[in-house]
């Protein structure tokens, strides 16, 4: 990749930074993004070499001081030289648990993406303004319990989400170094967590042509996706129309109608009478 990148910060298990999460990172990193995975038990040395021992270690750990140091260590990725200054987290289990926090601490946080993580205080929901992207295995009683709280006070606080259960799954399914793994459930999990960290990335596609104020007719669905930004225009009937075969910017503005944000993108639904214009 050339020039500035998006970062992504990468918040271990339980256990510090291990083998797995080394490896997590590499592959963020190989999609393009500047990737930092802090590991919390540098205090103690780092992971030990042994997940029982890592285990035992992390216990010890001040959770105050070990928050301070993992958000420390979100600013340094996120400040660092080959950063555009742009950041998103992913984390799993602890480090799930650590994303969710993040999102109520960090309000310039674009995207974050826990994994089977504790959900923090219902009372820290309305300071959240980053997108979320929330897995859970669908065995995983515990941390589930919490989730309907948690998705209401989202829905509360109109804080854009997007929560997934994998059926059948424990939890850790994503961890491929362990008996817990399920290989569809992690690969569909990890391919929506790349496509969540692209759409709030997406400025860096290449600058597109923008309308100039227009009324139209029908509804208008304008999504960003892995192909550059492409609005479709649909008849009362729903077929698409040849007619207004036109590209939205990212700065674009929309007013009138009923307008709805999507989630985890800049995408939106305006209703007929809708007017569009260049920000």
């Amino acid at each position: 990749a050339k020039g500035k990148l998006p970062a992504i910060v990468v918040i271990h298990e339980n256990r510090g930074l291990n083998p797995h999460i080394e490896d997590i990172t590499r592959r963020i990193a190989l999609d393009g993004y500047l990737a930092f995975a802090p590991d919390a038990m540098t205090p103690l040395g780092g992971y030990p070499g042994d997940e029982e021992k890592a285990v035992k270690m992390f216990g010890t750990l001040d959770p105050v001081a070990r928050l301070n140091d993992l958000i420390a260590g979100a600013n340094v990725v996120k400040t660092h030289a080959e950063s555009n200054g742009r950041l998103g987290a992913v984390g799993f289990c602890f480090g799930g648990g650590i994303c969710n926090i993040f999102a109520t601490r960090m309000p310039d946080l674009l995207a974050s993406v826990p994994f089977y993580g504790a959900q923090p205080a219902a009372a820290d929901v309305a300071n959240i303004k980053s997108p979320l992207q929330i897995h859970y295995a669908g065995l995983d009683e515990r941390i589930n319990a919490g989730w309907p709280a948690w998705e209401a006070a989202l829905k509360a606080n109109n804080v854009a989400y997007q929560g997934y259960i994998y059926p059948n799954v424990n939890h850790g399914f994503h961890n491929d170094t362990t008996p817990r793994y399920d290989k569809p459930a992690a690969e569909l999990a990890w391919q929506r967590t790349l496509d969540a960290y692209y759409a709030a990335n997406m400025d860096l596609i290449d600058p597109l042509p923008v309308f100039n104020l227009y009324n139209f007719d029908w509804p208008i669905y304008t999504t960003y996706g892995p192909q550059p930004p492409s609005k479709v225009v649909q008849g009362a009937d729903g077929s698409p129309s040849r007619a207004e075969d036109a590209l939205l910017s990212p700065g674009t503005v929309i007013t009138g109608g009923a307008v709805t944000p999507s989630v985890l993108s800049p995408a939106v639904w305006v209703e007929t009478g809708a007017q569009v214009s260049d920000s």
